[in-house]
């Protein structure tokens, strides 16, 4: 499918894709950002750029692919508020700091809160580094706090983590 291509002002392009920018957990912030979609809409009064199929965003190491994509940004700042992805599943990865290996995050749904620096991995969500697996039906990462929660319940399922033992075999 071809890419729609279209002629937006500067600010509008700043807006659309500045977010991008805070998703990432390494080094890749500083870097130029590059967002593709077949088709693009942007509301300036609701302060909302939704990005429909075929959505490719990167920044240095870090992508995000998913089938839709909806960012909401603050009126007066431009920050974003939320940005939340869509897909069958949504795919997110990043080389974080201090690290030779991607850290892979998979899951229906993708939500990103900049503010409160935690991304929420809902239905089928998988996060994945080196061998070691974490896996549920929600995934709650903070990353200030550099913890991970997951929660799971009769009706959704367990969650199930894989730690593979280090060199020395001990964990």
């Amino acid at each position: 499918m071809p890419h729609l291509k279209i002629k937006i002002s500067l600010f509008a392009l700043i807006m659309i894709l500045a977010p991008l920018s805070s998703l990432a957990l390494s080094n890749d912030r500083t870097k130029p950002y590059y967002v593709t979609a077949n088709e693009v809409s942007y509301f300036r009064n609701k302060h909302t750029t939704i990005y429909k199929g075929n959505v490719h965003a990167t920044q240095g190491s870090t992508t995000l692919d998913s089938d839709t994509m909806i960012i909401l940004t603050d009126g007066k700042t431009n920050a974003v508020i939320k940005l939340t992805a869509y897909g069958k599943p949504a795919h997110y990865s990043t080389l974080p700091n201090n690290q030779k290996t991607k850290l892979h995050a998979r899951a229906n749904t993708i939500i990103y809160q900049p503010k409160l620096d935690i991304v929420t991995l809902i239905q089928k969500a998988v996060v994945t580094h080196e061998k070691n697996v974490f896996s549920g039906p929600l995934i709650i990462y903070n990353i200030k706090k550099d913890t991970i929660v997951s929660k799971g319940s009769k009706k959704s399922g367990k969650t199930t983590v894989i730690i593979q033992p280090q060199s020395g075999g001990e964990l």
